[in-house]
């Protein structure tokens, strides 16, 4: 099974918020192979962004966090692509 995901779950995998479980979840489907992730290019900038930007994370944690999801193989596909496959999914 393939699932599409944006920033605001991968986030969640590093920085907890509301919706971290069931993010957390999708992780471990993922790194267990049971799915694959498809995200926009984009995802890397955006993740990037938002954790070198928080103020109460140290470098290290920062470092670790990107290295959390850089590491998960997420497919990162254009944006062409990314949009064609969420047509696919709302037509089912």
């Amino acid at each position: 099974m393939a699932l599409i995901v944006d920033a605001s779950v991968v986030l969640k995998w590093v920085l907890p918020e509301p919706g971290t479980e069931k993010a957390i979840t999708l992780f471990d489907l993922h790194a267990s192979k049971k799915i694959e992730l498809y995200a926009p290019i984009l995802l890397l900038y955006e993740v990037t962004n938002t954790i070198a930007l928080k103020k109460d994370l140290s470098s290290k944690q920062v470092k670790d966090a990107l290295a959390i999801i850089l590491d998960e193989r997420i497919n990162l596909v254009s944006m062409e692509i990314y949009m064609q496959k969420i047509a696919q999914a709302v037509r089912g």
